[in-house]
């Protein structure tokens, strides 16, 4: 029986301890030991003193055991050699080594001189609360503080006192103290000192080989019934979720150890529901140099199985029942009806590597089948890099099944009840898409993204209805449709770019543009806009326009500029149909159904502009077709790829040098076909109301046509 409490045996060494120290400075990547949040006893600890140089050295005297104790431990039936299968459990962790294919690779990460020592050397017994430095998800469990023993387990109880030396051999097990979910890195009975450091990018880079941040936890000691046996081992636990156990010096192999892990214990104790060993008590099961992998690969996927609007709740383990968001949306149990849209963005925006948003939803849906989400506030805003929401991954969606070859989606956003707010906002990050939704209805934009004068990188926006529902009724944001602040690399529909025919974008009926390019900051560079329906309904003919321009590129805010944006493409299915835009009476002199302000390298190829689909109805632009000023070298149309723009109110295409807005310099205007639509491959008059073609106000060095054949544009009953 132990008689020494772990509070207790750490004051018996203190003394002894001289020679020792808790590297507490603030080295880079640091990990910071918050004095609060450890025993008193412990915080006397990491007050003074010096480390051994070399952890063999250790004193000649070490406390001693009874031999009633090593009596106890002799003849122990769980001693028995097993080897268990490694997963997936019955919530889908799978443990692989190095061996395997696609296994992790061993990476020491040595943090024995540059981590915070939060256990003294040689200490039996012990435990203490460390601070990840990120919110860790681990069997529904979501904790930014953990436990620590010295007997090579991390736990989520804070109150586990870290003497279980009894290895749990089978798994999942009663723990022998506390009740909370464990990580095993090699669970036996150890004297150790323990060393802990956090990183925000991860030394060790995740098996993914994406840039993570991670925790280490370090073991240096031996084991308790043979000190010339030396353990040293560490635990690298990344945000994602992912863990990694790393063996550099094992003298005992394995042959007394539990290397896994399981979840916490059901309210009132008992064995846990889920748990898996990667060995125990198997000798030779771990050896120098041997790395595993602990990790529930499914775990990525965040399914929305609710039309309801339920907050992000944390694990409570003081409340029965209440497992939390991260559990609610991972458990692949899409029947419960418990992981709503909101929870699920909040768990993608705190767990890296929990990126990936799907739609199950099976209760509640409407006489067509859709499931309509009506958020009570605005949305939590999509602040994590990597994040996808894909719409299609509901029930009976498909991007090309609808009227006329259109998007018959399942899944709507309806913003009636969420007060003042956006739809969907992306701020400043990386590599985002959206796919699959319908965003109705919301008191400013539909979706936004890099707003907050922030960049952002590489989204991609297809096979969405932005202002129509998928019945094909008007549900207008009273905003933009969407708006990119500051983005780079943007792809606003498909095509060629994306590889993926048939992801049509329809964008209609909204308050301000369809679509609003603008630079505040860093500028807006290299944008995409394919196979998009802006001002049109779902079979493309039906006027649907959006109540100012069907696409703004507006440099009139101070950014450094918006360049490089391509509208349309030189490939079938890659051109716009941008046709019904703008208000009416005098203020339609200020829209054009594609208006160009300040940019630089604007590209205009293949669309149709003031007529349907069909290139024969006529649904003009209130106004103008294209109007650009203050536009450096802007190409509307060329050879084999020039745009339709016919059917509009005012001029078919205004070229105009304006002061404020830099140079209109460069244009160039071919192989365009302007006032005539299409019937049958026969031309049919569809004037555009003003000029064909107008240049005035200062623009220079404009070329309309060119010196060849396939240069010239086609113009004709406008006026």
């Amino acid at each position: 029986m132990r008689l020494v409490t772990a509070a207790a045996a750490l004051l018996l060494l203190a003394p002894s301890l001289s020679a020792q120290t808790a590297r507490t400075t603030q080295a880079e990547g640091l990990l910071p030991t918050p004095q609060s949040l450890l025993s008193p006893a412990l915080s006397s600890l990491l007050s003074g003193g010096e480390r051994a140089d070399a952890l063999r050295s250790r004193a000649d005297a070490v406390r001693s055991r009874g031999d009633a104790v090593r009596a106890a431990r002799t003849g122990r039936p769980d001693l028995a050699a097993t080897k268990t299968a490694t997963g997936p459990d019955g919530v889908g962790y799978v443990a692989t080594d190095e061996t395997e294919t696609g296994g992790p690779v061993y990476s020491f990460q040595d943090i024995s001189t540059t981590g915070a020592q939060i256990i003294a050397d040689d200490t039996d017994d012990a435990s203490a609360v460390f601070p990840v430095g990120f919110p860790f998800p681990y069997y529904g469990v979501i904790d930014d503080s953990l436990v620590v023993s010295t007997n090579g387990y991390i736990s989520t109880d804070r109150g586990d006192t870290g003497d279980d030396f009894s290895n749990d051999a089978t798994l999942p097990t009663e723990a022998g103290d506390g009740d909370g979910a464990r990580i095993y890195g090699y669970h036996d009975d150890l004297r150790s000192g323990v060393f802990v450091q956090s990183f925000a990018s991860c030394p060790r880079t995740a098996d993914s080989g994406l840039d993570y941040a991670c925790a280490i936890v370090q073991w240096e000691g031996v084991l308790w019934s043979d000190n010339s046996k030396l353990v040293s081992f560490q635990s690298v636990l990344y945000a994602t979720g992912d863990i990694v156990h790393q063996y550099r010096t094992v003298d005992d192999t394995g042959a007394s150890a539990t290397i896994g892990g399981q979840g916490p214990e059901p309210s009132g104790g008992g064995t846990p529901d889920h748990g898996l060993a990667y060995s125990a008590n198997s000798q030779g099961s771990i050896i120098p140099g041997r790395a595993i992998r602990y990790s529930r690969p499914f775990s990525t996927v965040l399914m929305v199985d609710t039309i309801g609007d339920d907050p992000y709740v944390p694990r409570d383990f003081n409340v029965p029942g209440v497992v939390g968001s991260v559990t609610d949306c991972t458990d692949q149990d899409f029947t419960d009806g418990d992981c709503s849209l909101r929870e699920a963005i909040a768990v993608a925006n705190a767990f890296p590597g929990l990126d990936r948003i799907g739609f199950q939803i099976i209760s509640g849906l409407d006489a067509n089948g859709v499931a309509v989400i009506t958020p009570a506030s605005e949305l939590p805003q999509l602040n994590d890099h990597d994040i996808s929401i894909d719409g299609v991954t509901q029930f009976g969606a498909n991007c090309a099944t609808g009227p006329a070859g259109s998007p018959d989606l399942k899944v709507v956003i309806d913003g009636t009840a969420a007060g003042g707010s956006s739809g969907l906002i992306r701020t400043a990050s990386d590599r985002f898409q959206i796919r699959g939704l319908s965003i109705v209805a919301f008191a400013f934009t539909g979706l936004a993204l890099g707003t907050d004068f922030s960049p952002s990188e590489s989204a991609r926006v297809t096979c969405t209805l932005i202002g129509v529902r998928p019945d094909g009724t008007a549900a207008g944001n009273a905003g933009a449709g969407l708006v990119l602040d500051d983005i780079d690399g943007a792809v606003i529909g498909d095509g060629a770019v994306i590889g993926a025919p048939g992801e049509r974008n329809v964008i209609a009926n909204n308050g301000l543009s369809g679509i609003h390019v603008r630079s505040f900051g860093s500028g807006a560079n290299s944008v995409t806009i394919q196979n998009n329906w802006i001002g049109v309904g779902l079979d493309g003919v039906t006027p649907m326009g959006n109540n100012l321009s069907g696409i703004l590129l507006d440099d009139s805010n101070g950014g450094a500029g918006i360049t490089d944006v391509l509208i349309g493409g030189t490939a079938p299915g890659e051109g716009n149909v941008i046709s019904g835009n703008g208000p009416t009476g005098s203020a339609r002199f200020n829209y054009a159904g594609i208006r160009v302000r300040g940019t630089s390298g604007t590209t205009i190829l293949g669309n149709t502009i003031g007529l349907g689909a069909d290139d024969l109805t006529d649904v003009g632009n209130t106004y103008t077709g294209v109007y650009a000023t203050g536009a450096a070298d802007l190409a509307v149309g060329m050879a084999g790829a020039g745009n339709r723009i016919a059917g509009n109110g005012g001029d078919g295409v205004a070229i105009v040098g304006e002061t404020g807005f830099g140079p209109t310099d460069g244009a160039v205007v071919q192989a365009n076909v302007i006032g005539l639509g299409d019937s049958g491959g026969s031309p049919v008059a569809r004037g555009n109301g003003v000029n064909g073609v107008l240049v005035t106000g200062g623009a220079t060095n404009t070329l309309v046509g060119g010196p060849e054949v396939a240069d010239r544009n086609v113009i004709a009953a406008s006026g």
